[in-house]
Parts: structure tokens; C-alpha cells; sequence
């Protein structure tokens, strides 16, 4: 694996720590991307945040199952769970307020959240399964990391999340596929019979 694509997560992670550090910068972004609301965009930002949601990611896992067999399955579940565990360790030991709590006059969909707000879950999970997914299936890579983006964006249109909670998100679960990917390449066996 190539040394770009690790160093990808990583100035997204940090990217990410920038913006929460400076939330001048931080806040400046949010409104200017939750202020770009429209009646048309609304009806498709919701249902693409929503495909960030655990249940959606269960039923991409379990469609990977039946597609690649349980290897591959578990495989992602570990990069999913292991994201997670390290979303929710960051969101206890540096508890960050939601854009509802901070600010009254924002535009929300869906639930109004107001606590833990970085990093995004949602987006870590997406990428996560995204860089994985897209390793599986090359020919879908670029619609795969479209929706991957999307997602990501929806977080902040919607009113869930700061960007920089988007940005540090996307690097942690983006790393951690890579991670895994990386110590599975070395484990697999050579498949050039040598």
C-alpha cells in the first residue's frame, strides 16, 4: 500500500483538529454550509445522511457477506466496530457540543442532537466501509466515494455536526480500513506461487 493513501487520513485527521482548535473557522464553515439550504435539497440530504446509519451499514455488511463470503464480512465488521469503539472514546474523554447547543438559529433535519458532537460517527463509519469497500469493488470506487462525501457533507448541512467533527471523522475511519487492509495484505499468502 502506498504511502498517499495513509497520508490521505492523516491530513484529514489533522485537518480536523485544526478546525476544532479554531472555531472562529469551524463555526464559519458550518454556517456557510448549513446555510446553503434549499426546500429540494433538503428531501435529498436527509435521506443520505441516513445512510450513514448503522442499520444501513449492517445491511451493506451483510449484502458484502453473501457477495464476498464471512471472511471479507468480518473483515469489515472489525473495521466498523473498531471505529466505532475509538468514535466513542474520543466523544467521552473530549466531549464536544453539537451545533444546536452552540448556535439557536441553524437549520436542523431530522433529530436535534445536542452533545458529543466530535467526531462524526457517521462519516467515520462511511469511511470506513467505503475504503473497504471500494478495494472490493474497484468499479464502483467512484460512485462509492461520491455517496462516501455526500454523506459526510450531509452531516454538516443537516445540523449534526461541525465540519471539523466531518473532517476528523472521515481521516479515523478512512485510516483505520487502511490499517487493516495493510496488516491483511501482509498476512495473505503470496498468490504468485514463489
Amino acid at each position: 500500500m502506498k504511502r498517499e493513501k495513509i497520508l490521505l487520513g492523516i491530513v484529514l485527521v489533522v485537518l480536523g483538529v485544526i478546525i476544532h482548535l479554531l472555531p472562529e473557522i469551524n463555526n464559519f464553515l458550518f454556517y456557510q454550509i448549513n446555510n446553503f439550504h434549499f426546500h429540494w435539497l433538503d428531501t435529498i440530504m436527509l435521506p443520505i445522511t441516513y445512510c450513514g446509519d448503522g442499520t444501513v451499514l449492517a445491511i451493506v455488511a451483510l449484502g458484502l457477506w453473501r457477495l464476498r463470503g464471512w471472511r471479507k464480512f468480518l473483515w469489515l465488521v472489525l473495521i466498523l466496530i473498531s471505529a466505532g469503539i475509538l468514535v466513542q472514546m474520543i466523544k467521552y474523554f473530549f466531549p464536544s457540543p453539537r451545533p444546536s447547543a452552540v448556535f439557536p438559529d441553524i437549520h436542523i433535519l431530522g433529530s436535534v442532537l445536542k452533545a458529543r458532537s466530535f467526531p462524526s460517527g457517521h462519516t467515520a463509519s462511511t469511511f470506513g466501509l467505503i475504503s473497504f469497500l471500494s478495494g472490493e469493488f474497484p468499479q464502483l470506487g467512484t460512485f462509492l466515494w461520491v455517496m462516501a462525501i455526500l454523506i459526510g457533507f450531509s452531516r454538516v448541512y443537516v445540523g449534526a455536526h461541525f465540519p471539523a467533527d466531518v473532517l476528523f471523522g472521515a481521516g479515523l475511519g478512512y485510516l483505520v480500513a487502511k490499517i487493516y487492509m495493510v496488516a491483511w495484505e501482509k498476512r495473505a499468502p503470496d498468490k504468485s506461487g514463489a
